[in-house]
C-alpha cells in the first residue's frame, strides 16, 4: 500500500482501521507514516497525524524517542488541526 496516494484522498474509519492494521509491528511503514506528519501537503501530514493517533498506546511506544522532533514540529506547525492531533500523540 502507497500510505501517501491513500492519505492525499478523504480517509474513513475504515481506512484508518486498514492503516494501523497494516503497519502494527511493522517498523517501516510506521516509520514512512511518521515521516508523513512532516510532508509539504497539510492534508496528507494532517491525516497522517490522525491515523497515528488511532495506534493503541502499545503502538506509539516507539514515538518516546522522537518526542523532540514532536515538539519542535507543534512549535512551528501553521496548521491548527495539524498541531492538535501532533500535541495529541505527545
Amino acid at each position: 500500500m502507497n500510505l501517501k496516494s491513500k492519505l492525499s484522498q478523504r480517509i474513513s474509519m475504515d481506512d484508518i482501521h486498514e492503516i494501523t492494521y497494516l503497519t502494527q509491528g511493522n517498523e517501516v511503514k510506521k516509520q514512512e507514516l511518521y515521516d508523513l506528519l512532516f510532508d509539504d501537503d497539510n492534508q496528507i501530514a494532517y491525516q497522517a497525524a490522525w491515523v497515528m493517533n488511532h495506534y493503541f498506546l502499545w503502538e506509539n511506544r516507539w514515538l518516546y524517542n522522537k518526542q523532540d522532533e514532536l515538539i519542535d514540529q507543534a512549535m512551528i506547525c501553521q496548521h491548527t488541526g495539524r498541531r492538535r492531533l501532533i500535541l495529541s500523540l505527545l
